[in-house]
């Protein structure tokens, strides 16, 4: 199962996603035969999905979607003038999605309830009116308790499941336990190589408090988990991603299975995968892989760009984001950022350093000024590899000093063409020079 994606470009040069296909590659790498799956996407100068269209067989396009959205990226309507017409999205005013399409069955919708940090604890299937899923957070805005419910016409409480982390800096699942036991249902182990490096699982299955399977992760590029492996490295399962995410559950023997039977969670870019509603929990945020966004805007606003709802900046297959909030490329580190001055119009100097050996000295200054960061004074909002914002010393001056300066060189003009009525005038300036020059911060 091989797959290909078409890329176009959009000013200032990008690489978005346009065309997505699978089968078997060709040997010139340039197509597939034999096609089972494809889509093809139209974006909008923001980064909207215009128009969506999805080939299930490779019998041609199974779905003709158009999409419309307002002016702060929200989707405010889908309709299809083939296959069937998906749930379009709702919003509250703090822009988290309230009615959004099922992942499974986007003809279906669930409700969903945020807390005032806009954390999603709440969903509930709108087509049977009870709840599927509820959260619980610490104080750490990680997601330590997931409760889940049996589907059917009751609702009834299926499990409670326990979170055990890493320290907040890494955000890393490393045990779950359920209900009141106090024996670890699952633990994980994570490598070195990324925060999303998914070694191995262990896991009870037979509910007697020992951890009798292990299963390895196999990862690519991306980090999307392909297979699982045992002891003995013998394939178990495998999986397969729409461009956006959305798995494909496969046996070993690359056969359709409707879930994993393993119950792995680890899945598309190593994110944690929610069997119950289909999403992707993100740290930061949670991913909604079959509309191609984030159900909550952006924690960092538009320091990482106007389209707060945009998943990688629309090119999903060279770009990751671990945290939903910023967007690297694959293989590379974000740089941190932290603030040395804050200024009256709301924007910050701050001074960048790239980690994992990657230098700045290529790209200029590493001082940089921009909108001051919601998140506090350390963040990451740069890409190390590649850097699109512009550096501080060049076009982002303070406007006081450009003021005081232009008022300066005004000044030594009155001079020198008036002395007597200059002068008066040069000391005028000096004092409002020295009084508004102590008042750099906010």
């Amino acid at each position: 199962m091989d797959t290909i994606s078409n890329i176009q470009g959009m000013a200032p040069p990008r690489k978005l996603l346009s065309g997505h296909l699978r089968g078997t590659l060709n040997g010139s790498h340039t197509s597939v035969t034999d096609e089972t799956y494809a889509e093809c996407w139209s974006l909008d100068q923001t980064g909207n999905w215009q128009k969506y269209l999805q080939d299930d067989d490779g019998s041609g396009w199974d779905l003709n979607q158009s999409r419309t959205a307002n002016t702060v990226n929200e989707i405010t309507g889908i309709s299809a003038s083939t296959g069937p017409v998906w749930v379009t999205p709702a919003y509250s005013r703090a822009g988290n999605m309230t009615t959004m399409p099922q992942p499974a069955d986007p003809t279906a919708s669930f409700t969903a309830t945020y807390d005032a940090w806009n954390r999603l604890v709440k969903l509930v299937d709108d087509t049977t009116t009870h709840t599927i899923a509820s959260y619980q957070y610490d104080g750490a805005k990680r997601r330590v308790v997931e409760q889940t419910y049996t589907a059917g016409s009751l609702e009834e409480l299926e499990e409670t499941r326990h979170c055990y982390f890493t320290d907040p800096s890494k955000w890393q699942v490393i045990e779950e336990r359920l209900d009141s036991s106090t024996d670890p249902e699952q633990q994980h182990i994570w490598g070195l190589r990324y925060i999303d490096d998914i070694l191995l699982r262990d896991r009870d299955t037979t509910g007697n408090g020992t951890l009798n399977e292990r299963l390895y992760g196999l990862q690519d590029a991306n980090w999307n988990v392909t297979a699982l492996v045992n002891d003995s490295g013998v394939a178990q399962e495998r999986f397969a991603y729409s461009a956006y995410g959305q798995p494909v559950f496969l046996d070993a023997s690359f056969v359709s299975q409707s879930n994993s039977a393993s119950k792995w969670e680890t899945l598309y870019a190593g994110y944690r995968w929610e069997s119950s509603s289909g999403l992707f929990n993100v740290r930061n945020r949670v991913f909604h892989s079959t509309a191609g966004a984030w159900v909550q805007r952006d924690p960092l606003g538009v320091t990482a760009g106007v389209n707060l709802y945009s998943y990688c900046g629309l090119s999903p297959l060279n770009r990751i984001d671990a945290n939903g909030l910023i967007w690297v490329l694959v293989g590379t580190h974000a740089a941190t950022c932290t603030e040395t001055k804050r200024y009256n119009d709301g924007y910050c100097e701050y001074n960048c350093e790239c980690k994992g050996g990657t230098s700045l000295s290529k790209h200029g200054s590493n001082t940089y000024k921009r909108p001051c960061s919601p998140l506090g004074t350390i963040f990451a909002p740069h890409i190390c590899n590649e850097w699109e914002w512009r550096p501080f010393s060049v076009p982002c001056l303070d406007p006081k000093i450009v003021f005081m300066t232009a008022l300066m060189v005004m000044l030594l003009l009155g001079l020198l063409i008036a002395p007597v009525s200059g002068t008066t005038l040069f000391a005028l300036g000096m004092i409002i020079i020295i009084a508004g020059s102590g008042h750099d911060h906010a």
